[in-house]
């Protein structure tokens, strides 16, 4: 990030209070080398109603990063992401008749989408009067959507998810909610029989299991040239999110890739996941059949997440061996 928001940063790094998620961000928001110059300019820029520019303290670079996550990314029809001027050293490109040597358009991407996190979509659907939504009306507390999800997905769900991705298909083009994320089929495959808790933590995504709201999760699989434009997550992408860990650049666009960071905490030697990110795009037909939910909250410390992410990043980067980059933070 430009060096006006080092103030912000070391106020976090420096801190012995500041929570270690908070942290975590200001961390790779120093060294995450796949921001662009261009677009820490955008960043640098940036100004939004009740966010002072150039913050100096954590919490100010805090509000402002949020701020800019939800106007220029999440709900933005065209999110920073996919602008080439900005972002076009995270693209990766996608094989057509004009250029032959992207990656198959035939490669399959997947996306694990969790039910437990849609309660837009279902207030926007009943809202509609739509027929698998008519009765979401009371279903305001965890307990009451967890209870409306487990009646709905009796029987394995194949009446109410096909109606969800038919409403979050017509939803999307009057309130977008962006990046999708994404990895290789291929990749995620060998977890297929895993339970949900694993899923999670493969992905790096939180996991924030209760009695009252489990996480119901299915699998959407596409094919690559079902997606416009495909690109590597910065955390500039996902917001303030403690999960994301900056990924080496790739000099090959075709070898462009994030990797999530295993909440599970891994060996070195464990396979990395490719990770992506994309707009949303129409999933009426890629449902697997696959529906699991959550049993249990089994969060780890983030510390030894990072610490065992990081090892297994020079385990298969071997010019990280030699240390630096976001060692600080270890």
């Amino acid at each position: 990030m430009p060096p006006v928001y080092d103030p912000g940063i070391a106020d976090l790094l420096s801190s012995k209070t500041a929570d270690p998620g908070d942290q975590a961000v200001a961390c790779n928001l120093r060294h995450d080398h796949r921001i662009s110059s261009a677009r820490e300019a955008e960043v640098d820029n940036y100004t939004s109603p009740g966010v002072r520019p150039h913050p100096r303290t954590g919490a100010a670079l805090k509000s402002l990063i949020n701020d800019y996550f939800d106007r220029r990314v999440r709900f933005s029809f065209r999110p920073d992401y996919i602008v080439p001027e900005w972002n076009d050293n995270n693209f990766v490109p996608i094989a057509t008749s004009a250029n032959p040597d992207g990656l198959n358009g035939s490669s399959m991407l997947v996306r694990v989408l969790d039910l437990s996190r849609l309660r837009p979509v279902y207030k926007w659907a009943y809202e509609q009067a739509l027929p698998q939504f008519l009765d979401y009306g009371s279903a305001a507390t965890d307990k009451a959507l967890g209870d409306w999800l487990k009646s709905r997905l009796a029987g394995g769900g194949r009446q109410f998810v096909p109606a969800l991705l038919e409403a979050m298909d017509r939803r999307r083009h009057d309130y977008p909610y962006e990046p999708a994320w994404a990895v290789w089929w291929q990749e995620f495959r060998p977890f297929l029989n895993r339970p949900a808790e694993r899923w999670l933590d493969l992905l790096g995504l939180e996991n924030r299991h209760s009695d009252a709201l489990p996480h119901w999760l299915v699998l959407l699989r596409y094919r690559l040239r079902d997606v416009r434009t495909l690109a590597c997550p910065t955390q500039l992408d996902g917001g303030w999110y403690r999960f994301h860990f900056p990924s080496p650049l790739q000099d090959e666009p075709r070898l462009r890739r994030g990797h999530p960071m295993d909440l599970a905490a891994p060996p070195p030697n464990r396979k990395l996941l490719s990770e992506f990110i994309h707009q949303q795009i129409r999933h009426t037909d890629h449902w697997t059949g696959h529906l699991k939910s959550t049993h249990s909250n089994a969060s780890g410390e983030l510390k030894k997440q990072r610490d065992a992410h990081y090892h297994r990043l020079q385990n298969w980067y071997p010019a990280l061996r030699g240390g630096g980059w976001i060692e600080e933070c270890l």
